[in-house]
């Protein structure tokens, strides 16, 4: 077997994990205790809620390293499109109701792929997760589904504050923000990881953007058509 590459960002991930996964269980442990009160456990829960963004943000940059030096490997299977995006959907209609977002999701059924089922849902998630975070209360999030010929297409639209012109080219980029959304949580990476898990599993990422006015961001894959049998 080949021995695995590790670049010098690899490389700083595996220094950084062995103390996050010792600070996270410590964190666990302290909300655990009886000795720590209601007050000090939410303080704890905070914590952990940070470390736990940190160690995604580890994973990420792992995960990125692996695809550019291609071993990030790819087992695709027959998916359902469908109820892949109504379920990513379903999780996070909660959230756009507490932040007050119109959110509809239009799925035609019986619409197959073939991807890596993780990878699927995670570029949904930070797609959808994206249009949300920049969608301000009263504005809409969409979630629309179809085939095109020999395509299906996920199209996810918001009115949120959109992109300018001169960023539209690197919204894709590795820890790129916005100019004028640097105050919004994230460093810049789920954009780029959706495109890259996309990219590996035979799709593509488009995005049209006004700024002010809002954005669709155009997921596609190429259809696969699924036995019968496997249909309900």
């Amino acid at each position: 077997m080949a021995e695995e590459y590790l670049g010098p960002a690899a490389e700083l991930v595996h220094e950084l994990q062995a103390p996050l996964t010792v600070l996270r269980a410590r964190l666990e442990a302290g909300i655990e205790s009886s000795s720590c009160d209601s007050g000090c456990k939410q303080l704890l829960r905070q914590c952990l809620d940070e470390v736990n963004e940190i160690n995604q943000t580890v994973v990420d940059i792992l995960l990125l390293e692996k695809a550019d030096s291609g071993q990030l490997v790819v087992e695709p299977s027959p998916c359902d499109l469908s109820q892949f995006v109504s379920a990513v959907g379903a999780h996070f209609e909660p959230l756009a109701s507490s932040r007050g977002v119109d959110f509809t999701v239009d799925v035609e059924r019986h619409l197959y792929i073939k991807a890596n089922e993780g990878h699927l849902k995670r570029v949904l998630s930070n797609l959808v997760e994206n249009a949300l975070k920049y969608t301000p209360e009263g504005g809409q999030v969409s979630i629309d589904v179809r085939r095109s010929d020999a395509s299906i297409e996920v199209r996810i639209a918001d009115t949120g504050c959109g992109v300018p012109v001169e960023s539209l080219e690197h919204i894709f980029d590795r820890f790129y923000r916005v100019a004028g959304n640097r105050e919004t949580a994230g460093v810049g990476l789920g954009l780029s990881i959706a495109r890259t898990l996309a990219r590996i599993n035979g799709g593509t990422i488009d995005v049209e953007s006004t700024e002010g006015k809002g954005s669709c961001f155009t997921l596609t894959f190429p259809a696969f058509d699924a036995p019968l049998r496997n249909r309900r």
